[in-house]
C-alpha cells in the first residue's frame, strides 16, 4: 500500500467517524481534514467520494441544521442564514433551504414565545429596562426589527 493510498484511507476513516456523530457541510469536512494534516489532493478525493455516496450533501445539512435550530433554539431567519454561512454552506444552497422552510416557519410565534419566556424571568425589572433587554435579546437571536417591534408592542401595551 502506497503512502498516499494509506493517507487517503486514514482520511476517509476519519471522515466517516466525523459523520457518525452528525452531518457535516462540505466546507466543514474539508476544514477538519485539513486541520488533521491531510494533503489537499487527499481531502478533495475523500470529499468527492463522500458526495458520490451521498454521505456529504450541503442541501441536506442545511435542512437538518435549520430543523434543529427551529426545534431547540427558535431564532430568526437572519440568525439561521448566518449560522449556515459559518458552517461554509454556499449562499445559494442556504437561501434555497431557508426559502423551503419560510412558508411553514412562523417567525412571529417563535419570537413571541422566546420573548414571553424572557419577560417571565424579569420580575421586578422596570418596564423600560425589560423592553430594552427583550429588544436586544430578540435581535441577537436574528429576528427582524419589524417582528421585534410587533412583539414589544404586544408584550408592553
Amino acid at each position: 500500500m502506497s503512502v498516499s493510498s494509506k493517507e487517503r484511507m486514514e482520511a476517509a476513516n476519519y471522515a466517516y467517524r466525523l459523520l457518525y456523530y452528525r452531518e457535516r457541510s462540505r466546507s466543514e469536512m474539508a476544514s477538519r481534514l485539513g486541520r488533521r494534516g491531510y494533503a489537499p489532493s487527499v481531502i478533495k478525493d475523500v470529499i468527492g467520494d463522500l458526495e458520490k455516496k451521498r454521505l456529504l450533501d450541503d442541501g441536506r445539512f442545511a435542512a437538518l441544521l435549520i430543523r434543529d435550530i427551529m426545534r431547540t433554539r427558535p431564532s430568526g431567519l437572519y440568525f439561521i442564514r448566518s449560522k449556515l454561512m459559518r458552517y461554509g454552506v454556499d449562499r445559494k444552497v442556504a437561501d434555497k433551504a431557508i426559502s423551503d422552510i419560510e412558508s411553514e416557519y412562523d417567525e412571529f410565534s417563535a419570537a413571541l414565545n422566546a420573548a414571553e419566556k424572557r419577560k417571565a424571568g424579569m420580575r421586578g425589572v422596570n418596564k423600560e429596562k425589560a423592553k430594552k433587554r427583550i429588544y436586544d435579546f430578540l435581535l441577537r437571536r436574528g429576528f427582524s426589527k419589524d417582528v421585534v417591534y410587533k412583539i414589544l408592542g404586544r408584550l408592553f401595551s
